[in-house]
């Protein structure tokens, strides 16, 4: 629905693992948020709500809430311009773009700077963060109100300087706009019935086909990496080089939001069903089945879906932060039209989760000349209370110029490692509870070392920082681990004048 008319009522989800078929257990209560939301995301820890009233309140897990008041003004009907907002994951502002061509960014403070980023009006107010550190946007003008009609990207830097990139796409109505995990701009073509890649290094625009479907174009980032889309009554999932494998809902309903929680899976929501719905990756076969699962009908009008950051149980009377060992996983549902303004939280049951730590040391093995070298030494161990899924340690080290890995030692046959320059990739089938595994790095420099480790499974980490699965990271919504990122060029800033 179009964010400026629509109306809003909140559920909070808190969803679990394991899941029966039918996701049952489903109980709902008042949830009162401090402000009508129009549209809402999470950044540093926070829920951010941009207000139907047009400000931006930022609300803590304890439940202190703060609002900000921004300079978009109102349309000619009294309605707010300020219509959709991103966290920015490189510069920590929180940035709202408008439907009059305004973007404003917003410090963790409460600064407000507003940039009048486009000329006149903007039919599209998406906006995201870019894997470059500027936020991305549709410049999509008011029809007749410039000579050039055609749908555009834009981009806009932490100083407010807004470049525009034709797209060759015609004036079409573009779906969500989505960071890939490949460092592109992935977004659907609704008018086209395709997905569409735009490259932030050298501006290219790829499409590709989707099956006759109406409807659709929300979309998400993976913890496998891959960009999952809405798309009429099914999920699908793009891989980097366009690959589109499409899953139904088991219902045949229309899906209508989708997310990505931290126990790797794909959640969504159905509308006119009222179901919430869960798609588990893992279950994933080569064939492209996957198991769905659906609830009943209980989040009747759900449309959007977002999770929250860890600490948020409930968002009505909390006095502190979330002291259970293993988190539910916690979403906030979008419902429209309202029903007399009431606002619900829907509870699923607590998810199991295992504490996964790494520990990276380094030692000196001495001996001849020639035999001589540093070794670093990961030990990654599953402090439970659950047994893990797979689980895999990336370490990143960092050493003098001309020194190379020379081999690298496992503890268990069935750890596979893979290396390539100074990081290493050691992926275990299954960590049972209080159980570890280790691999050791030979270098060829003697030299002092140093190095980091990310170790994560499917199973949630009640320890965000161990875990990029948590479903938060450093204060971050999850990601998947990304590629390289060499191969990104980052364009200049050219300071206004």
């Amino acid at each position: 629905m179009n964010a400026r008319i629509s109306r809003v009522l909140i559920a909070l989800v808190a969803a679990a693992l394991p899941l029966r078929a039918d996701l049952g257990g489903i109980t709902t209560t008042p949830a009162n948020l401090p402000s009508p939301p129009n549209e809402m995301t999470v950044g540093g820890g926070y829920l951010w709500i941009l207000t139907q009233a047009g400000n931006l309140g930022r609300m803590a897990p304890g439940g202190a809430y703060v609002e900000y008041p921004l300079q978009f003004g109102i349309d000619q009907n009294g309605i707010p311009n300020a219509a959709a907002l991103a966290y920015g994951a490189t510069d920590g502002n929180v940035w709202v773009s408008g439907f009059n061509g305004h973007i404003a960014r917003i410090t963790p403070a409460g600064t407000v700077t507003d940039f009048a980023a486009l000329g006149g009006i903007n039919e599209e107010a998406n906006i995201v963060s870019g894997a470059d550190g500027a936020m991305w946007f549709y410049d999509i003008p008011f029809f007749g109100a410039t000579n050039d009609n055609n749908s555009k990207l834009a981009r806009i830097d932490i100083y407010g300087q807004v470049t525009t990139y034709p797209l060759g796409l015609g004036r079409d109505f573009f779906g969500s706009l989505v960071t890939g995990g490949d460092g592109n701009l992935w977004f659907m073509d609704t008018a086209k019935n395709a997905i569409v890649k735009f490259s932030i290094v050298d501006h290219t625009v790829t499409t590709y086909a989707l099956s006759p479907q109406n409807g659709g174009g929300k979309g998400v980032l993976g913890l496998d990496g891959n960009v999952w889309f809405t798309h009429g009554t099914a999920i699908d999932r793009v891989t980097a080089d366009g690959t589109i494998t499409e899953f139904k809902t088991p219902s045949g309903n229309q899906v209508s939001d989708i997310a990505v929680a931290g126990d790797g899976n794909i959640w969504f929501t159905e509308y006119d069903a009222g179901k919430l719905g869960q798609l588990v990756v893992s279950s994933i076969s080569s064939g492209g089945s996957a198991t769905i699962n659906e609830s009943a009908a209980v989040l009747k009008n759900g449309e959007t879906l977002l999770l929250l950051p860890p600490g948020f149980v409930t968002v009505s009377g909390k006095k502190g932060l979330d002291t259970n060992t293993c988190p539910p996983l916690t979403f906030i549902v979008k419902i429209t039209p309202p029903t007399a303004g009431v606002y619900v939280s829907t509870t699923i049951l607590t998810s199991p989760c295992a504490d996964i730590a790494s520990d990276v040391t380094f030692f000196t093995e001495l001996g001849s000349t020639a035999a001589a070298h540093t070794t670093g030494f990961v030990t990654v161990t599953n402090g439970g209370p659950n047994d893990a899924g797979f689980t895999t340690s990336v370490a990143q080290f960092t050493a003098p110029a001309g020194t190379v890995i020379t081999n690298v030692q496992k503890s268990d046959s069935d750890v596979s490692i893979v290396y390539s320059g100074l990081k290493v990739t050691a992926t275990k089938d299954s960590l049972p509870l209080g159980t570890h595994f280790w691999f050791a790095v030979e270098f060829s420099d003697r030299s002092a070392l140093s190095g980091v480790d990310v170790s994560f499974s499917p199973t949630p980490d009640p320890k965000p920082s161990n875990n990029a699965a948590a479903g938060m990271f450093n204060g971050s919504a999850a990601v998947a681990l990304q590629p390289d990122p060499g191969s990104i060029v980052a364009i200049p800033v050219t300071r206004g004048k």
